[in-house]
């Protein structure tokens, strides 16, 4: 599950909107990040 590490100004059913849709999507989002990335995925400097 993912964690909101600063809250802001979302409320709690927005967070939630949030959470489920990163579960639902983060094979796509990680493979877009993937193609972007000049290093694979991620690989700090």
């Amino acid at each position: 599950m993912s964690e909101v590490q600063k809250k802001g100004t979302l409320k709690d059913h927005e967070i939630t909107k949030i959470q489920r849709f990163i579960k639902e999507h983060y094979l796509e989002m990680y493979q877009a990040w993937r193609e972007d990335s000049e290093n694979g995925f991620y690989q700090g400097k």
